[in-house]
């Protein structure tokens, strides 16, 4: 295709809240009403999933509104309903997208199904694999089945190259793109917050609450770095919903960490601001978006090096990073930053300079037109 012909392009998702893919398809929107050349001719639309009975709106919804950003509505009755088939195809029928882009396992599983990837140039958007069930576990399972017909696929850090080749698709049509943000998100002071005179310190962690996310151990780090008189009382602000929350509720009352559970929220920014340091614990990681996040609002880091962290900070450089499923190594590096406001100015700093040379939203749109006209070119 050239590269002044227009390029349309469908995205089929399953959004109700913010999540890492649904921000990034929203900044890539936004990037792209920004009218860029390379943008100016790209038209997006949106398609997502409603059930009886759930509300006409969310917050991916309003969002995408807010933007101008056209979404259609999917209607299905389960998890897995064969009859959004026919919906599928109409809407392919009815847009002629040059690319269908999808960014789930049930979404690449319907779209294989429904046949509909054969009349336009299928990418597929790789996050990686969560397993807090078992039904879960088995939908992961349905890739082997559909991805390897994406004529390309996407993901979001090279840690995930092993499990698609595992799949079946070849190295050749695998790209890797990170997630981005804009270098003013949050709008925070940098280092340890103005609280660092105060007696309780503020260890913030975001994401779903389920046990890849390792959220026990940092509840663990913390009870550790209670006996220290050395350091202030610190109190965990923990951010998400999952069902880990009641084992994480008893594990807390059992080692006496103040805790609070903010739940689900929509706007984490002023949660940032009042954070003396961000900690992401997790055993499984792709390129999370807490963490750029993190980087961008100037937050003094430490997060285990798994999946796509070290691809996006490097130890003692932006963050601090260490072994994953170890409460001991978490709250060593924890302390470090509490005693040395010096060390924690300096990461932030080059963590907030590191996210306006590599993750800016505008050169990632610019990445994603250049790869889709690329494989169209191909096709």
């Amino acid at each position: 295709m050239k590269s002044s012909a227009p390029l349309s392009i469908l995205a089929i998702l399953e959004a109700t809240s913010l999540t890492g893919p649904a921000k990034n398809l929203l900044q890539f929107a936004e990037s792209v009403r920004a009218g860029t050349p390379e943008s100016a001719l790209v038209q997006l639309r949106v398609a997502t999933y409603r059930r009886p009975g759930q509300p006409e709106t969310n917050d991916f919804l309003s969002a995408a509104a807010n933007i101008g950003l056209p979404c259609e509505t999917i209607h299905e009755n389960s998890a897995l309903d064969f009859g959004t088939l026919l919906q599928i195809r109409a809407l392919v029928r009815r847009f002629r997208p040059d690319v269908i882009q999808t960014h789930n396992v049930k979404t690449a599983f319907l779209l294989k199904l429904s046949g509909a990837q054969r009349s336009a140039c299928w990418i597929h958007w790789h996050h990686g694999y969560t397993a807090p069930t078992r039904k879960q576990v088995f939908y992961n399972q349905l890739d082997r089945f559909s991805v390897r017909s994406a004529k390309q696929v996407v993901t979001v850090t090279s840690a995930f190259l092993p499990e698609l080749e595992k799949f079946g698709v070849p190295r050749s049509r695998i790209e890797v793109i990170p997630n981005a943000i804009r270098p003013d998100w949050g709008g925070a002071p940098t280092g340890i917050s103005a609280s660092a005179t105060s007696a309780e310190k503020t260890i913030l962690a975001i994401g779903r609450l389920s046990k890849e996310k390792a959220h026990a151990d940092l509840i663990e780090a913390l009870s550790l770095l209670k006996a220290d008189s050395q350091l202030p009382r610190l109190r965990l602000l923990l951010v998400g919903d999952g069902h880990e929350r009641q084992s994480l509720e008893d594990l807390a009352a059992s080692k006496d960490v103040p805790i609070t559970f903010a739940g689900h929220v929509t706007d984490v920014c002023p949660l940032y601001r009042q954070a003396d340091v961000f900690v992401l614990p997790s055993l499984s990681e792709g390129s999370p978006n807490v963490l750029i996040e993190a980087m961008a609002a100037g937050k003094a880091i430490v997060a285990t090096s798994v999946g796509g962290v070290p691809e996006t900070v490097t130890n003692d450089v932006e963050a601090l990073l260490v072994p994953p499923g170890k409460p001991v190594a978490l709250a060593a590096a924890i302390a470090r930053l509490l005693r040395d406001p010096e060390l924690a100015q300096r990461l932030s700093d080059a963590a907030q300079a590191r996210v306006r040379r590599e993750f800016l939203p505008e050169a990632r749109a610019r990445r994603i037109i250049e790869l889709y006209r690329h494989v169209l070119d191909r096709a």
